[in-house]
């Protein structure tokens, strides 16, 4: 959910404003600013708009500092996700790779070696456009290595066949999360919001989680999964 759906909750007031800085806090944009503005409410609400300065074209998010959170008596959610050692939950899913349309399935990527899944919050936003930008860079290292990179968001199957063409630069597949998926991987963003955070796995050929690295920062998710890829390999050679 984007923080101008937030109307779209049914939460008014001091609760809307809440949930809008939550967002504004976590969303993965830096840089940028973000308004709400009084069309995205419904008529019959009585949620204050929150107005925070815009800049460009687009809403974007203006990264509030944690003290927004004390000053509104919440406290800004901690990232959970699987343990290493944890079996990594099996699905299949509608996926993209260079634009066309395919299936995903876990267990048949793992027949061809470890699978680096990361997960990302939404496709087109600044940060996640970055973190595309840097697999796409280093696939042919994870090639190399025997990796298959998969990227996962709950954006919608057509936003994911532009955004494996535009961003991914037709390197690595993309793939539609299910609520199920994100939740088996306990990676939701928040309670309120149907996205996933920004959490890297490596699952190994036997289905077990061989490195996580979760971190709102797209910075370090590529060089990190590709040290634990590197690491892996080393101790299974062939």
């Amino acid at each position: 959910m984007h923080p101008h759906d937030v109307a779209a909750t049914g939460l008014s007031g001091h609760k809307s404003a809440i949930l809008v800085v939550l967002l504004a806090h976590h969303w993965p944009v830096t840089g940028h600013f973000y308004t709400t503005y009084p069309r995205f409410m419904p008529p019959d609400s009585h949620a204050t708009p929150l107005y925070l300065p815009c800049k460009g074209p687009e809403m974007r998010i203006f990264p509030l500092i944690p003290a927004a959170f004390l000053a509104l008596g919440v406290g800004a959610p901690a990232l959970a996700a699987l343990p290493v050692g944890a079996p990594a939950p099996d699905f299949s899913t509608q996926a993209s790779l260079a634009g066309t349309p395919m299936s995903f399935s876990l267990a048949a990527a793992l027949k061809k070696g470890p699978v680096v899944l990361y997960f990302f919050p939404a496709a087109y936003t600044t940060g996640c456009t970055a973190e595309a930008h840097e697999f796409a860079e280093a696939t042919d290292s994870f090639t190399a290595l025997g990796a298959t990179v998969v990227g996962v968001s709950a954006d919608d199957i057509a936003t994911l066949n532009r955004f494996s063409a535009e961003e991914c630069r037709n390197k690595f597949a993309v793939a539609a999360a299910s609520a199920k998926v994100i939740a088996d991987y306990d990676v939701k963003l928040m309670p309120l919001v149907a996205k996933s955070n920004r959490t890297s796995y490596v699952i190994a050929p036997d289905g077990t989680i061989a490195f996580v690295h979760s971190n709102l920062s797209y910075k370090g998710h590529v060089e990190q999964t590709l040290a634990a890829v590197k690491a892996w390999r080393a101790a299974h050679p062939g």
